[in-house]
Protein backbone atom coordinates (compact mmCIF):
# COMPACT_ATOMS: atom_id res chain seq x y z
CA UNK A 1 0.00 0.00 0.00
CA UNK A 2 1.29 3.44 -0.79
CA UNK A 3 0.20 6.83 0.44
CA UNK A 4 -0.74 9.38 -2.21
CA UNK A 5 -0.14 13.03 -1.29
CA UNK A 6 -1.18 16.30 -2.88
CA UNK A 7 1.11 19.09 -4.07
CA UNK A 8 1.84 20.39 -0.55
CA UNK A 9 2.50 17.00 1.03
CA UNK A 10 -0.86 16.41 2.72
CA UNK A 11 -2.18 12.85 2.68
CA UNK A 12 -4.99 12.49 0.13
CA UNK A 13 -5.66 8.74 0.11
CA UNK A 14 -3.98 5.33 0.27
CA UNK A 15 -3.63 3.19 -2.82
CA UNK A 16 -3.55 -0.60 -2.91
CA UNK A 17 -0.64 -1.85 -5.01
CA UNK A 18 -0.75 -4.89 -7.27
CA UNK A 19 1.85 -6.59 -5.04
CA UNK A 20 -0.76 -6.55 -2.20
CA UNK A 21 -3.25 -8.57 -4.29
CA UNK A 22 -2.77 -12.31 -4.88
CA UNK A 23 -5.85 -12.73 -7.07
CA UNK A 24 -9.15 -11.11 -7.92
CA UNK A 25 -12.30 -13.03 -8.81
CA UNK A 26 -16.01 -12.55 -9.41
CA UNK A 27 -18.66 -14.14 -7.20
CA UNK A 28 -21.88 -15.55 -8.65
CA UNK A 29 -24.11 -13.08 -6.82
CA UNK A 30 -23.73 -9.44 -5.92
CA UNK A 31 -24.91 -8.42 -2.43
CA UNK A 32 -28.09 -6.36 -2.39
CA UNK A 33 -27.48 -2.67 -2.94
CA UNK A 34 -29.31 -0.66 -0.27
CA UNK A 35 -29.33 2.47 -2.41
CA UNK A 36 -32.56 2.98 -4.36
CA UNK A 37 -31.02 5.38 -6.87
CA UNK A 38 -27.77 3.46 -7.47
CA UNK A 39 -25.52 6.13 -5.97
CA UNK A 40 -23.72 6.07 -2.64
CA UNK A 41 -20.50 5.68 -0.68
CA UNK A 42 -20.47 1.89 -0.20
CA UNK A 43 -21.99 0.08 -3.17
CA UNK A 44 -21.07 -3.63 -3.12
CA UNK A 45 -19.77 -5.34 -6.26
CA UNK A 46 -19.41 -9.01 -7.17
CA UNK A 47 -15.60 -8.69 -7.15
CA UNK A 48 -13.52 -10.14 -4.32
CA UNK A 49 -9.75 -9.96 -3.87
CA UNK A 50 -7.37 -12.19 -1.93
CA UNK A 51 -4.67 -10.09 -0.26
CA UNK A 52 -1.18 -10.98 0.88
CA UNK A 53 -2.29 -10.81 4.54
CA UNK A 54 -4.45 -13.92 3.94
CA UNK A 55 -7.85 -12.20 3.94
CA UNK A 56 -10.46 -11.98 1.20
CA UNK A 57 -12.07 -8.58 0.76
CA UNK A 58 -15.07 -7.35 -1.21
CA UNK A 59 -14.56 -4.48 -3.63
CA UNK A 60 -16.98 -1.58 -3.10
CA UNK A 61 -17.65 1.46 -5.27
CA UNK A 62 -18.23 5.04 -4.17
CA UNK A 63 -20.41 6.52 -6.92
CA UNK A 64 -21.93 9.97 -7.30
CA UNK A 65 -22.95 11.46 -10.64
CA UNK A 66 -21.43 9.49 -13.55
CA UNK A 67 -18.16 8.46 -11.96
CA UNK A 68 -17.16 5.86 -9.39
CA UNK A 69 -14.08 4.76 -7.46
CA UNK A 70 -13.40 1.15 -6.47
CA UNK A 71 -12.07 0.52 -2.97
CA UNK A 72 -11.62 -2.07 -0.24
CA UNK A 73 -11.13 -1.83 3.50
CA UNK A 74 -7.53 -2.85 4.12
CA UNK A 75 -5.52 -3.07 7.35
CA UNK A 76 -7.58 -0.50 9.21
CA UNK A 77 -7.72 1.95 6.31
CA UNK A 78 -11.36 2.43 5.36
CA UNK A 79 -10.81 3.84 1.88
CA UNK A 80 -8.11 2.38 -0.30
CA UNK A 81 -8.46 2.61 -4.06
CA UNK A 82 -7.80 -0.55 -5.97
CA UNK A 83 -8.53 0.17 -9.64
CA UNK A 84 -4.98 -0.47 -10.86
CA UNK A 85 -4.24 -3.24 -8.35
CA UNK A 86 -6.92 -5.59 -9.74
CA UNK A 87 -6.62 -4.66 -13.40
CA UNK A 88 -5.79 -7.77 -15.40
CA UNK A 89 -6.23 -10.12 -12.42
CA UNK A 90 -9.92 -10.91 -12.89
Amino acid sequence: MREVKDWNGSRMYDELESSDVIRAYRTKETPINRSRDGYGRKLPTNIMIDCTDGKSRRVYVCCFSNTGTAYVQYKGHPFVTCDDAIEGKI
